[in-house]
């Protein structure tokens, strides 16, 4: 029984480090670019405002659909959730970065990918970061709702299996499991701010 609840936990992860790595990566790139270039901004915007006001839930049926009930239908559903978040905070950084510093690398002749490293990329760390957090209880909710949709293992699993054959025990223990790993993960996050905060110091 133990072995069984650590494979679904482990399960678990996956998916979440999976799909959150995806959307930081993904959201992060788009975030600078969206920020930097008013043409990618105004081609990106409305895509990215309809994937934010979508509810997630409602197309998991559809994934499922599309890539059966394994890992790939909750790894699409948390990049679907977080990239946006991810790429709206970043962006705002981008916009709000000091136009002195900016004027400042101009003045030496720096290039576009110069600016963004040495200017860009530091200022923007508070924004990402706001958007991480954000995204990880985020990132948690989609894989658990998509594993209780339809999974062979998980800890969406676990609790609609508890949930399906009234074991109160086994499902209020998942709940509270899925909280403590939340409160963890953000405050690893917050963390993790603090570190790069000092960094940009």
């Amino acid at each position: 029984m133990l072995f069984r609840s650590w494979s679904n936990l482990a399960v678990s992860g996956e998916e979440f480090a999976v799909g959150l790595g995806i959307s930081i990566a993904l959201g992060a790139i788009l975030g600078i670019l969206t920020g930097w270039y008013k043409a990618f901004d105004e081609f990106l915007k409305p895509i990215v405002v309809g994937l934010n006001s979508m509810p997630q839930v409602a197309v998991i049926p559809l994934l499922i659909l599309i890539f059966g009930i394994g890992m790939s239908p909750k790894i699409v559903v948390v990049v679907l959730s977080c990239s946006t978040v991810i790429l709206m905070n970043t962006a705002a950084g981008v916009t709000n970065v000091d136009r002195n510093l900016m004027r400042l690398s101009r003045s030496f002749g720096a290039s576009d990918l110069q600016a963004i490293r040495t200017v860009v990329l530091p200022s923007v760390v508070p924004f990402f970061m706001t958007g991480l957090r954000i995204s990880i209880g985020r990132a948690m909710i989609g894989v658990v709702v998509g594993e209780i949709f339809a999974s062979k293992a998980g800890i969406g699993n676990i609790l609609i299996g508890a949930s399906n054959s009234f074991n109160m025990p086994v499902m209020y223990a998942t709940v509270v499991l899925i909280t403590v790993l939340g409160i963890l993960l953000t405050q690893g996050a917050a963390w993790l701010e603090r570190r790069m905060q000092r960094w940009r110091e």
